[in-house]
């Protein structure tokens, strides 16, 4: 039952207070307690209510709250995939709370001169409640708002939904792009929340300039809480000044009893498996005196026993007992307090404690092979020293087996467009695999597959797999190979690889008897046929199938090398560092068999990154002996690369596998078309002006050239925008469907770029116009610094072109030149008021392997 007193005191006319007759201002300046407060019993509550301002009737309502613990956060750093939904909703409740609220452990949001990311506390109807984000206008580099520790506005209502909504990059078509790396920030971290529970409210009339006392009875519960009075929850008054409304003070009540579980003991304290403990619980009392109450035993979370305790005095103890058949190794008890009284501090009615019955303690003390310098198909031994140091005997299966990790350095090539490149690892006599990569990226549509030797795929690998992975092992790859295949459109890293992972079999396999404080040693032979790196283990209970005292001293591993055949490409060489595109090529490389055996492989020949050589030839070599192997490539224009790869189809196991491939790069020389001397006439057209467009293209390569140029008019259709970009290597694209060819125009070059084609890249190395054929242009960023770009794009449409000497007009013009040679090339244009752009683009078609392209065109403003 409730009571309420209401004491009207005298206020002295204050001549400040008598400000404004007509404004009010209601204010909670005291909470007092009538006594001091226990747990379970009522206490008089009275709160101070002053009305500084005219004549009101409000509401006043008094609170109780208490804190619960609880875990909402985000990914850290958030977001953690490549898109991440823009708003992302939790909801917590709290059945039967009249109002809630939550704590902040750490707050990280996103911010920078276009966008905020914030966080959103609603209530159940979904109304706004509170909005927290970077609170001014900001111009700089991007930030992180940091927040610790903060508590949000109190929401009516069992219920509070907390919504982040993350910003994304909007470009000019209002396509939304994701953030990621630099632009992920912290999130957020919720440790707890705080709800209240309302025990009175009601109307209260105020005089003007008037102060009353409402006092009202409280229950206490069985917990610290907070005690708040609020004036005006409903907000139906008007007031001058409404921070004051509320006030709380901490309440620590006095509690009843405070039961502990303050030791858990055994005996014996080392028993035999089979034999009988007496577990035995002290129980204290910390406060008053307690009634009665149950001991609870349990044993690895199952329940076991109960001892009834007929109450215990204040700070006296008591003890409880349990008797039990302890099993085999080791057990986790568990004694807990079950008391029909909510105590001050329950976290203390439960205590844990381990028991371990006499244990076997199987070690390998010592793993040697013997004879060393071991050679492919001759026989070693194996001899294991076991030990057992524990308490009792044991009989325990010790297994020898060949498995484990091998260090082996391989790469990709890193940062080719278009590539398809094969990668092969074997491991002769290998029940499976699995490669460790010390890093893995790929861009766009790229991946990484696996495959084993029968080219069953295992596992692909895309962007969204291994985004913001530092590393990753593959699933088992049956068999003694795996095959790796990168494929990638865009020029991007690829992937590394540190170790791999085999299993080659078990060499042995038996159970002996080891009785306690005994050493033996035990031997087993071994057919060394496989050449290559062995990882030697021996293991005592493999399975762990018994409890033991230690459990990290039951295996030795030994890495040994069984030598073979061992094929090595010292030096590749090519008669010289550049030809002509046409040209045949004399390669020399020199392969050595440097292992222990004779062997016979075939050296092939490859061109780049192609699956099939231009070239084989057949070796046969002795221990100790090398040959010069001689091929010829037939040379194509641009860059190359030449790779021999000794025993390039894995036929015959080896010593070492890492050394078997040298290249060399080989620059081709080829075509090489350029556009000059681009004019107009007349000069200065006016509108509707008959416009002669002339230009001159030159062969600067060194072969004949058949190709085509072209007249555009460009226009603009959009503009480079970081937002865009999110990483290295990002790409950047522009299309303009219909188009016959694209163009970018770069006025700022502060970052690494480069012009993505279907045949090769073409490098930005300075400011200008850079032309393509088709309506899609990819711009790729190759560093950090994607904010030092200015650029915009052109879409370019066909001018009808005159073929010199004639009357015949087209929209292409073929071009025939040897080397040396230029020819004049001219269209026909209708000016028309305003500012164009016209351009002329040699080989507009992208036929021709070319090392410069950027020449290719030329452009010019032209305002009629």
């Amino acid at each position: 039952m409730i009571k309420i007193i209401i004491f009207i005191l005298c206020i002295m006319m204050l001549p400040q207070a008598a400000q404004a007759a007509n404004v009010t201002d209601i204010n909670v300046t005291e909470i007092g307690l009538s006594g001091v407060p226990v747990s379970g019993e009522p206490v008089d509550v009275a709160g101070t209510v002053s009305n500084n301002g005219s004549e009101v009737a409000t509401d006043v309502s008094f609170f109780f709250s208490l804190a619960n613990g609880t875990k909402i956060e985000t990914e850290h750093p958030y977001p953690g995939d490549k898109i991440y939904p823009a708003i992302k909703r939790w909801n917590l409740t709290h059945q039967g709370a009249d109002r809630i609220r939550i704590r902040f452990s750490r707050i990280g949001l996103y911010y920078d001169s276009r966008i905020r990311d914030r966080i959103i506390i609603k209530d159940s109807s979904g109304a706004v409640v509170q909005e927290i984000c970077y609170p001014a206008s900001y111009y700089g580099s991007p930030d992180e708002y940091r927040l610790e520790g903060l508590w949000s506005e109190y929401v009516d209502g069992d219920t509070i939904t907390i919504e982040l909504h993350i910003e994304l990059y909007t470009d000019r078509s209002g396509k939304g792009w994701p953030r990621r790396d630099v632009h992920r920030t912290y999130g957020f971290e919720i440790d707890r929340y705080e709800y209240s529970e309302c025990f009175h409210s009601g109307q209260v009339s105020f005089e003007e300039i008037d102060e009353k006392m409402i006092t009202v009875e409280w229950d206490v519960p069985y917990a610290n809480c907070n005690l708040t009075v609020v004036a005006d929850r409903s907000n139906t008054t008007a007031e001058s000044d409404e921070t004051n409304n509320e006030l709380t003070r901490w309440v620590r009540p006095k509690c009843l009893s405070d039961l502990a579980v303050t030791d858990v003991s055994f005996t014996p304290s080392n028993p035999d498996p089979g034999e009988n403990v007496t577990v035995v619980a002290r129980i204290e009392n910390f406060g008053d005196d307690a009634s009665p109450f149950i001991v609870l035993f349990y044993v690895d979370d199952e329940y076991a026993s109960s001892t009834a305790v007929a109450g215990l005095s204040k700070e006296s103890s008591a003890t409880a007992a349990m008797e039990w058949s302890v099993d085999a190794g080791c057990s986790n008890v568990t004694v807990m307090v079950a008391t029909k009284l909510d105590e001050f501090d329950e976290s203390n009615n439960i205590l844990t404690a381990d028991l371990c019955t006499k244990l076997p303690d199987l070690l390998v003390t010592d793993l040697t092979i013997t004879p060393t310098g071991l050679v492919s198909g001759g026989m070693a031994n194996i001899s294991v020293g076991l030990a057992n140091a524990g308490m009792i005997a044991a009989d325990a299966t010790l297994m020898i087996y060949d498995g484990g990790a091998v260090p082996y350095y391989v790469e990709s090539a890193h940062d080719v467009p278009d590539i398809d490149q094969s990668v092969k690892i074997t491991h002769p006599g290998a029940e499976w695999m699995k490669l460790h990569f010390s890093r893995i990226e790929v861009l766009g549509s790229g991946y990484v597959e696996i495959y084993d030797r029968n080219e069953s795929l295992i596992k692909r690998y895309t962007y969204t797999d291994i985004a913001h992975v530092a590393d990753i092992t593959t699933p088992r790859i049956p068999g003694d190979m795996a095959i790796l295949r990168f494929v990638a459109g865009d020029p991007c890293y690829g992937f590394a690889i540190d170790e791999y992972l085999y299993f080659g079999g078990v060499l042995y396999n038996k159970t002996h008897f080891c009785d306690v404080g005994e050493t033996f040693d035990v031997s087993t032979s071994w057919n060394t046929t496989l050449p290559g790196p062995h990882n030697i283990t021996a293991a005592i209970d493999p399975d762990d199938s018994l409890f033991e005292e230690a459990e990290g001293n039951n295996n030795r591993s030994i890495d040994v090398i069984v030598h073979g055949a061992d094929f090595r490409v010292t030096s590749l060489l090519l008669k010289s560092d550049s030809a002509a595109d046409g040209e045949n090529v004399l390669v020399t490389a020199n392969v050595s068999n440097t292992g222990v055996l004779p062997g016979c492989c075939s050296v092939a020949f490859f061109e780049d990154y192609n699956h099939d050589p231009f070239a084989t030839v057949a070796v046969t070599l002795d221990p100790g002996d090398s040959q010069e192997i001689e091929a010829v490539y037939h040379a194509r224009a641009g860059r190359r690369i030449i790779t021999a790869y000794a025993d390039w189809n894995q036929t015959i196991p080896e010593t070492c596998e890492t050394d078997n491939t040298a290249t060399v790069a080989l620059d081709v020389t080829g075509a090489e078309i350029a556009a000059s001397l681009f004019t107009l006439e007349p000069a200065q057209p006016k509108d509707t002006d008959d416009v002669t467009l002339t230009a001159v293209i030159r062969n600067d390569g060194i072969g004949h050239i058949d190709s085509a140029a072209a007249f555009l008019e460009g226009v603009l259709v959009g503009a480079y925008s970081p937002s865009g970009v999110f990483e290295t290597n990002s790409t950047f694209t522009a299309t303009h469907p219909g188009a016959s060819c694209m163009g970018v125009h770069i006025t700022r070059l502060g970052t690494e770029a480069r012009i993505l084609t279907p045949r090769a890249s073409i490098e930005c190395d300075r400011t200008g116009w850079i032309w393509v054929s088709g309506d899609t242009i990819r711009l790729q960023i190759g560093s950090r610094l994607y904010h030092e770009l200015d650029a915009e794009f052109y879409a370019g449409d066909l001018i009808d072109s005159m073929t010199p000497g004639t009357e015949n007009f087209s929209r292409a013009l073929p071009i025939s030149l040897d080397p040396g040679e230029s020819t004049s090339v001219s269209a026909e244009w209708t000016a028309t008021a305003g500012n164009h752009t016209l351009v002329v683009f040699a080989d507009y078609e992208n036929v021709l392997p070319e090392e410069d392209e950027i020449d290719n065109s030329m452009v010019m403003d032209v305002w009629v």
